[in-house]
């Protein structure tokens, strides 16, 4: 979760979320800690890589999208090991994630609503717990066509080379999940989403061969230039709710690239 103050939010705040979330935690009679934390003195980076593949399960709240916590989630997600995702009522939906229930409380942290969300997390904890015990239970990457999860070996090594592999690892089983069309869930937009997606790409194709300094027909040639595209056109929320996935994104995109 977000520790240090963060604009648009008051002084103080992520502390009194942390103690709401704990309380959840404790009521279930399961010891909360931050996964930077560790019981002796080591690097805080291998203590959170450690923490994020070894604990049983844990909790995240992506408000506000601090850039950390969206990386440490992303890490537990490679690992397809249990996590329950936790966001305040005015944090949009992120587009990777969107598949995975998410928990909301509402961001001013009014008591009668929060004691309702501390009842919903510890009841959500719990059932992710039970789940987690079956072999055929994913968290993320069922729906995707993935065989190989992520894992930590151990061996001999320095923990900065540790951490610098895995880390490199992780990256490129990502990039991966992102490049590859199978992975994809095939849900299809309406035609009157399909024909806003493609109008607002249209404008954001636009945009991009002004800031590149590229011609269409250079994108279309240049395997780096199209990825960068779609990252480009995919950071625009409004595209990402209208096509649905990633898959249907890209081929609105090479649709307005080769126009009929």
């Amino acid at each position: 979760m977000p520790i240090s103050d963060t604009p648009g939010y008051p002084a103080g705040h992520w502390a009194d979320v942390r103690q709401i979330i704990s309380d959840s935690i404790a009521s279930i009679g399961l010891a909360p800690c931050l996964v930077s934390e560790a019981n002796e003195t080591q690097i805080i980076h291998k203590t959170i890589v450690h923490n994020l593949y070894q604990n049983e399960i844990i909790a995240c709240d992506v408000s506000s999208k601090n850039s950390n916590v969206m990386f440490e989630l992303g890490m537990r997600l490679a690992f397809d090991k249990p996590v329950v995702i936790v966001k305040d009522d005015t944090t949009a939906y992120s587009f990777d994630t969107s598949p995975i229930e998410h928990i909301n409380y509402p961001k001013e942290l009014r008591h009668p609503k929060i004691e309702e969300f501390k009842k919903e997390l510890s009841k959500k904890i719990q059932e992710t717990i039970e789940a987690a015990k079956k072999s055929s239970y994913s968290t993320f990457l069922k729906h995707f066509a993935i065989v190989d999860v992520a894992k930590l070996p151990m061996y001999e090594g320095t923990s900065s080379q540790l951490l610098l592999e895995k880390i490199d690892n992780l990256s490129s089983q990502v990039a991966a999940l992102r490049r590859n069309p199978i992975n994809t869930r095939r849900i299809e937009p309406s035609p009157e989403e399909e024909k806003a997606a493609k109008d607002l790409i249209r404008t954001m194709i636009d945009r991009f061969c002004d800031e590149y300094r590229v011609k269409e027909p250079q994108i279309l040639s240049n395997k780096d230039l199209t990825m960068e595209l779609y990252d480009y056109v995919e950071r625009n929320s409004e595209i990402c709710m209208l096509c649905k996935n990633r898959n249907n994104l890209e081929k609105f995109v090479y649709d307005l690239l080769i126009p009929f």
